[in-house]
Formats: C-alpha cells, structure tokens, sequence
C-alpha cells in the first residue's frame, strides 16, 4: 500500500488483493469517500452515495430485485441491446483499422439499465447525439476533471467555472429526463380499486417506481456499469 496526498485530503492506495480483502469483505467499513460529494446533485442519496445505516436499509431493499428469476426476465432486453451492440461494432470495424468499444459499450450499457431499470426504452445507441445522451456524457466528463483537480473541490469556485455552469446545465436536462420518466409511469395507473396493477408487481418494477423520484438507481447502476 502507498500514501499520498491530493491536496489537502490523505489518500491511502491498496493495491494487493490480501489488504484488499479485509476492506471490501468488513461490515464496518462502508463510509463513502468525499469524492462522492461531487456526483451527488445527480445520483442523490442513491446506493451509490449514502452512508452506513441508511445504506445497509436500501441495500437490503435492493437485494431482492437481482435474484435471477427476476433478472431472467429481462434477458429479452439484453439480447435485443446486445444485437445492437453487435451491429454497432460491425459497422464501425467497416470505417476504421481498429475501434474503440468504450463508447459503443456504454451507449449499449445506458439503454439496458435505462428500459430495464426504468422500463424507458432511451435508444441511445441508435441516438447517440441525442441531447440527453450528449449531456450525461459531458456530466460523466466535466465531474471527473473536478475530482482530478483539488482547486475545483469548493462549491464557492467551481459553480462560477466555465466547467461548473456545465455541469448544472447537464444535470438540468438529466433531471428533467428523470421528471418525464416519472410522470409518464404516474400517468399508467398503476393502482385500481386500492389494488396493486400487475405491471408492477414484479419485485424490480416496484423498487424502481419507488426510487424513479430521484433516479437513484438508475443512476447507481449506470455508474457500476460504465
């Protein structure tokens, strides 16, 4: 392991997987490092930013809609993203030597967990110039030159950055994406006569109606992904 120091903030590297494992395998340690501040105006008090009590409550909450008989439900969606996938390769190969898969990897990535996670079909692989899709590319972008750069860390300076006025802008149209998935799925009726609708009683349907408020976990799972 090493030390050093971006800034002012200690930062501690473990590289070796046995002073690996007794962090990532502790029940105690669950804290979020203060980098996380940083993509929280986007991901909320998600899965991926909240701290110890509140996410061990979530975290069980969550479990259940990942057991396989609830994912082996979306392997149509899978396999329809995964064809694009394919196709969007293939015609690159055709135009270039090599490629980079990154970006085609994390279009095909975003349009998976946004129709299976949302049940919004977002088509960003066919659309990739679509504003939404352009915005939270440049979020992922400008949010990680940030954390890179320890002068951009305060609110105060960074909002009044060329970068920071981006970065709300990108998370205005994320937002208001999140706002029009929640009331078109509002709009549905889910409930009738005080009973459940069927549309959502599978488990996952549930856990993400709930959480489609805040788009946190579409947006955990869009970040473990990417």
């Amino acid at each position: 392991m090493w030390l050093f120091y971006g800034g002012l903030k200690k930062i501690l590297i473990l590289y070796k997987a046995e002073t690996v494992e007794p962090v990532l395998s502790s029940n105690e340690v669950i804290g979020k490092g203060f980098e996380y501040d940083f993509v929280t105006p986007m991901l909320k008090e998600g899965l991926l930013t909240s701290k110890k009590a509140k996410w061990r409550y979530r975290r069980k909450l969550l479990t259940p809609a990942f057991h396989f008989r609830i994912l082996d439900e979306f392997i149509p969606v899978f396999n329809e993203q995964a064809n694009i996938f394919a196709t969007e390769i293939s015609s690159a190969m055709e135009k270039a030597e090599w490629i980079d898969i990154a970006p085609i990897a994390s279009l095909c990535t975003l349009d998976i967990i946004c129709e299976t996670a949302m049940g919004k079909k977002l088509n960003a692989q066919s659309n990739s110039e679509s504003p939404y899709v352009k915005a939270l590319h440049q979020f992922c972008h400008v949010a990680t030159e940030r954390i890179l750069r320890p002068w951009l860390w305060p609110d105060f300076i960074y909002y009044r950055t060329k970068d920071g006025k981006e970065f709300k802008r990108c998370l205005e149209v994320m937002d208001n994406f999140t706002r029009q998935v929640v009331a078109e799925r509002k709009a549905e009726n889910w409930w009738n006569g005080g009973r459940m609708h069927p549309t959502i009683t599978n488990p996952m349907r549930n856990w993400s109606a709930v959480n489609a408020e805040g788009g946190s976990l579409f947006w955990t799972c869009f970040w473990i992904c990417i």
